[in-house]
């Protein structure tokens, strides 16, 4: 009886490492890191070609956690199958936009008043309320002909920044005697 063995294909992973980067900035070279060799192969013994590495953020895509796509590319290895993880490419912030302030200053008043924002972000948007309610990027946005307030009121006021976390909020209460 004659007998016949098989040997299958050892399995190599290709993992695309995880990287981070400042808003704003291009794209790091991506790399990855192959593991699963057997019998003392090695990468420059048992693959040929690259990974192709991609993922879908651009400079200018919001702070946040984005996949970094491993595929075979022109990666070959004659005995082994290919398992592929992919990473994570994180967007960090610039940091947080600064609250914005008053002017005038929240406080009492004869007689009504035009009020204004100073921020300190010079890429922010200042968005704002005066029904109670916490300012998002939803709320009305903040032009520079200011707030009319002519009866007693209190103004929620948010600065957004692109590639910056939101500001805290800001609360004034003005009251029109």
């Amino acid at each position: 009886m004659k007998r016949s063995i098989v040997v299958n294909k050892a399995t190599l992973t290709v993992t695309a490492n995880s990287v981070s980067r400042p808003y704003g900035t291009a794209n790091p070279t991506f790399t990855d890191k192959i593991s699963g060799f057997v019998n003392g192969d090695t990468a420059a013994k048992a693959v040929t070609g690259a990974a192709s590495l991609t993922t879908t953020a651009t400079a200018t895509s919001p702070v946040g956690t984005y996949t970094i796509t491993v595929k075979s590319g022109t990666l070959a290895a004659a005995n082994y199958s290919l398992s592929f993880v992919n990473g994570t490419l994180t967007v960090q912030s610039l940091g947080t936009a600064a609250t914005p302030g008053f002017k005038p200053a929240p406080g009492s008043y004869p007689s009504a008043q035009t009020v204004t924002f100073t921020e300190g972000t010079a890429t922010a948007s200042i968005y704002y309320t005066t029904n109670g309610n916490a300012p998002s990027a939803k709320s009305t946005l903040y032009t520079s002909a200011g707030i009319k307030v002519s009866a007693t009121e209190t103004i929620n006021a948010i600065a957004i920044a692109p590639g910056y976390s939101n500001s805290g909020v800001a609360t004034g209460k003005y009251t029109i005697q």
